[in-house]
């Protein structure tokens, strides 16, 4: 059966109890989601590029596999996109960059 919402629009009423199912079930879900994506993604990178800021400053090269000379230092694989293309003192930029662009996006969804 169905039955109308005070807005006009349509919902599905339980027949055994009556009752309107929730339309919307994993909207707690998505409203958790909205604020773990942009808040808690770039925090994450943010301490896994803290935890390697001593070798980040550090490095010979810029993605930090190889010095000039040939030996190997500190691999940080795990970060290299995050830091090639900035300087060791600014290590932290690409999470700055991050909060730029999706504030940068976000601005597009107040129109």
């Amino acid at each position: 059966q169905r039955g109308t919402t005070p807005y006009g629009g349509q919902q599905v009423i339980n027949p055994e109890t009556g009752e309107a199912e929730d339309p919307f079930p994993m909207m707690p879900y998505a409203v958790l989601m909205l604020f773990i994506y942009p808040i808690g993604g770039p925090l994450l990178l943010l301490v896994l590029l803290y935890a390697h800021k001593e070798h980040i400053v550090n490095r010979w090269s810029r993605s930090g596999r190889r010095s000039e000379d040939g030996t190997r230092i500190y691999s940080m694989e795990v970060v290299e996109g995050l830091i090639k293309n900035y300087h060791p003192a600014f290590w932290y930029f690409s999470i700055i960059d991050m909060y730029r662009r999706l504030s940068l996006t976000s601005f597009l969804y107040l129109f």
